[in-house]
């Protein structure tokens, strides 16, 4: 299985996210890790199996949140770029990817 990397940003957008929702529901919060973390295993062997979103990314929709887990793969690592709110402008979603 491909080791997975997260990166600083994605990192950062996991931080701001479990702030967000710790303010409404810290239940909600613990629950956004618990989810985070356990993605990446899910596609670990099979990264093809995530959504293809545009060029060399990855999307993988954590269920039960609005949050897409976007990543790269290269070589035997799978790096996480960024954890986004999927309701946004996808043009955001684009630019913070380094897409535009």
């Amino acid at each position: 299985m491909p080791a997975v990397v997260l990166l600083a940003g994605a990192e950062a957008d996991s931080l701001e996210i479990f702030m967000r929702l710790e303010a409404r529901n810290p239940d909600a919060a613990d629950g956004f890790f618990r989810r985070r973390d356990e993605c990446p295993g899910q596609f670990g062997l099979h990264p093809e199996y995530a959504t293809a979103f545009e060029g060399k990314f990855r999307r993988l929709i954590m269920r039960g949140f609005p949050f897409g887990i976007f990543f790269t793969v290269e070589a035997e690592r799978l790096f996480v770029q960024a954890i986004l709110d999927l309701r946004q402008n996808p043009e955001h979603i684009r630019r913070r990817l380094g897409l535009e």
